[in-house]
């Protein structure tokens, strides 16, 4: 405790202002020095301070105790540091999403070539089996698949007659029909012209190969003398007038295309024309 003079006494005692600065002079010497550091001091509780301590200079009696006064009120309260946990953070954000890189083959590559490289394939289609060729190895039994009637007659063929022969097979293989037709019409032919191909009219004005007429409709006289043309007229008409050929005697079958008056003789060239066919068919 400070013991001040007598002297000085009664200039010390009442006054609430002086003794509220007293007080607050004592607080300060008595407690710690950093009143500031145990809270934080508002900058009006700063000021409030200030004025008090300079009240209380003017009325205190020692030397020491306004030098001190003097000295706190020169220097400013700080505001003590937050602690490091209090300090403000940032505000929460959402991480960015990175896209997908790009592989390493399409990322150098131009911009041209990346579209072509991710742009949807088209399905590649399975591969259609190709039918098995009915000439192929064919058999007696798809040469003559009624069987043989009456006698046969048999003959050795010419150049010519032989080269009217592959025309007669090559047309129906193309058509896709099976050997038995070639066999009806190289037959047929047998029968009408000896596989000639006839350019003079007979028979009024039947020509070719199989005596087709250009006044019924057949074709005209310049197409009935080409062996190509003549006997495609000819599988027209057997698909159309005889669809159900392949189970048909042959005899029936030419029949039903030519209509002839003497419709069993074309059945005698029947195994003749079955034997030309397999050995045409053979690469004969």
């Amino acid at each position: 405790m400070i013991k001040l003079p007598f002297s000085h006494a009664k200039k010390y005692i009442p006054s609430r202002r002086s003794m509220a600065g007293a007080g607050a002079a004592v607080a300060m010497l008595a407690g710690p020095l950093s009143l500031v550091t145990a809270g934080a001091v508002s900058s009006t509780a700063a000021a409030s301070a200030t004025s008090a301590n300079a009240a209380y200079a003017e009325s205190a009696p020692d030397a020491l105790v306004a030098k001190f006064v003097a000295a706190r009120s020169a220097t400013p309260a700080k505001r003590p540091a937050a602690p490091a946990s209090l300090a403000a953070k940032p505000p929460m954000s959402k991480p960015p999403v990175p896209k997908p890189a790009a592989p390493k083959a399409l990322a150098s590559a131009p911009a041209a070539a990346r579209a072509a490289a991710s742009a949807p394939k088209p399905a590649v289609r399975a591969a259609v089996a190709k039918p098995a060729d009915p000439y192929a190895g064919v058999t007696a039994a798809q040469l003559e698949p009624a069987g043989l009637y009456g006698y046969q007659e048999y003959f050795v063929a010419s150049p010519e007659q032989w080269q009217n022969a592959k025309t007669i097979v090559r047309v129906a293989q193309r058509r896709g029909m099976f050997p038995y037709a070639a066999v009806i019409a190289i037959a047929t032919a047998l029968q009408e012209s000896t596989l000639r191909n006839l350019t003079v009219a007979v028979d009024a004005d039947s020509l070719g190969l199989f005596q087709q007429r250009p006044s019924m409709g057949w074709g005209s006289a310049s197409q009935l003398t080409d062996p190509a043309y003549a006997t495609g007229a000819f599988l027209s008409a057997l698909t159309q007038y005889a669809p159900a050929y392949g189970s048909m005697p042959l005899w029936q079958a030419a029949q039903a295309t030519q209509r002839s008056g003497y419709p069993t003789a074309y059945a005698r060239w029947e195994d003749q024309a079955a034997r030309m066919v397999a050995q045409i068919a053979a690469g004969g």
